[in-house]
């Protein structure tokens, strides 16, 4: 059959690889060095890749016959991505790969309770990730976004990224529990000292902090709002003797628009 194949056990044994890969026949193979992806030119269907084969190339008997692995996890870089106007003629743009850490690990069952959770160098924790619990190769992304607690106590959905540095990430699976590190780095294209990073990083929480507020303000304003038209519409309906309190109602119309305004 057609397709690419993979021995995790010297040619013992092989095992069709997948992953979205179609049944076509594969001209050439090769491994990106700096990328280290597995990229297959196909006859008729273009050009196939996979990101960052290392789970492969660590995929041991050893590992195989454990419970639970979790892969080293390569360093990500905290970007912003660059968006064109899909419009645009004569220009060509893909998707770029998931912006952020890709975590991987193995599970050598289908499991239940599985669960993966980052902390800051201090063991403070930042974010809990959705871990599916899959027998074989898992993948998760972490969008380097963290959740902190808002002005009313619920979890921001999500904060913002989190600083350049070195974050701790746990798998626990079953009775197996493993750790291991993210590295995040910043944009290499852009220059900021620490301070600033600092700065901007608390300024940003305090932005998502407020904006929860704003948004409760807001749909109270709208709440009194209705209310107040509906009281408008019952005037509308009334008979004379009315007026003193519709200009009320008008002038409290009015400060609720100013509200609005403000919060804008």
């Amino acid at each position: 059959e057609l397709g690419v194949y993979t021995s995790v056990n010297g040619g013992e044994q092989w095992v069709r690889l997948e992953n979205g890969l179609p049944t076509v026949p594969v001209d050439d193979i090769k491994i990106h060095p700096r990328e280290n992806d597995l990229v297959i030119g196909t006859h008729g269907r273009g050009i196939w890749i996979m990101d960052d084969i290392a789970p492969l190339e660590g995929l041991t008997p050893e590992v195989v016959a454990s419970t639970a692995h979790l892969f080293p996890v390569r360093r990500a870089t905290s970007y912003n991505a660059y968006r064109p106007q899909g419009w645009a003629p004569g220009i060509y743009a893909d998707d770029n790969p998931p912006m952020g850490a890709r975590i991987r690990y193995y599970l050598g069952s289908e499991m239940d309770d599985v669960s993966l959770t980052l902390t800051d160098a201090r063991g403070r924790p930042i974010r809990e990730l959705e871990a599916p619990g899959v027998a074989g190769l898992n993948e998760v992304i972490w969008d380097l976004r963290l959740v902190e607690e808002g002005t009313d106590g619920e979890p921001m959905d999500p904060g913002p990224r989190v600083l350049p540095g070195i974050y701790l990430v746990q798998l626990s699976a079953g009775d197996a529990v493993i750790e291991g590190e993210v590295r995040v780095r910043l944009d290499p294209r852009v220059s900021m000292s620490r301070a600033v990073m600092a700065e901007r990083h608390e300024a940003m929480i305090s932005s998502y902090r407020l904006s929860g507020v704003v948004r409760r303000a807001g749909r109270a304003l709208s709440a009194a709002e209705n209310q107040l038209e509906a009281v408008e519409d019952l005037l509308g309906e009334a008979e004379n003797g009315t007026a003193a309190l519709g200009e009320e109602v008008t002038a409290l119309l009015e400060e609720l628009d100013d509200l609005r305004d403000q919060l804008g």
